[in-house]
């Protein structure tokens, strides 16, 4: 006689996957810290956020490591920015399997360079014009404050006037020294309205003043 072994049904094994994560948002002491945190979705698509602010600095958006290292995933505007690997797809949805932190990444505006009109070799008691290039563009309401320095740092004494006569802006005009010799242009960023506001950063250029009055 035949025997028949039954086999019991094995219902299947029974798993769960997390698909929601959050990613924090650490702002890097930010006088006002925006977003702090945002709650994703594998899969789902990712909304802007509110984007930081620190004094004297400019954002330039959130980073997987400090200091702007590592891969940008938000912008300056608070954008999620597609297509990075590992992170977001083509669509700015959401593919990393995990939580994640971001680092605010700021820079502090500074002088960066200052150009010479008509060039920085001019004649004694010529016109010269000075630009001042800033970068980034400071954040509040800022000042530029010019003074002319001989080769040794010393300021000149008297100052010669400049155009505009408050010398607060980028670009300014003055007459350059009646003596022959090596000066220096010296371009202070200052906080606020006037030339006695804090200073941010203050950079020099040399120029030279040669021929016979």
């Amino acid at each position: 006689e035949a025997s028949m072994t039954m086999l019991a049904e094995t219902a299947p094994a029974s798993f769960s996957i997390n698909w929601n994560y959050t990613v924090t948002l650490n702002n890097n002491d930010a006088t006002t810290p925006g977003t702090e945190s945002v709650n994703v979705t594998y899969g789902s698509a990712l909304s802007n956020i509110a984007v930081p602010s620190k004094t004297d600095y400019t954002f330039y958006g959130y980073y997987t490591e400090n200091a702007g290292e590592g891969r940008q995933l938000i912008n300056d505007a608070g954008e999620w920015i597609a297509s990075v690997d590992g992170y977001t797809d083509e669509d700015k949805k959401w593919i990393h399997d995990g939580d994640v932190t971001l680092y605010a990444y700021y820079k502090k505006a500074q002088i960066t360079r200052i150009t010479f009109s008509p060039g920085n070799i001019v004649a004694p008691g010529a016109t010269v014009t000075v630009t001042a290039t800033i970068e980034p563009a400071p954040a509040g309401e800022t000042t530029i404050c010019w003074r002319v320095l001989y080769s040794n740092d010393n300021p000149l004494a008297p100052q010669p006037k400049f155009t505009p006569a408050e010398a607060q802006g980028k670009s300014v005009s003055f007459k350059a020294p009646e003596a022959s010799g090596s000066y220096k242009v010296e371009a202070t960023l200052r906080k606020g309205t006037g030339c006695g506001g804090e200073e941010i950063h203050t950079f020099t250029a040399p120029f030279q003043v040669a021929g016979d009055h």
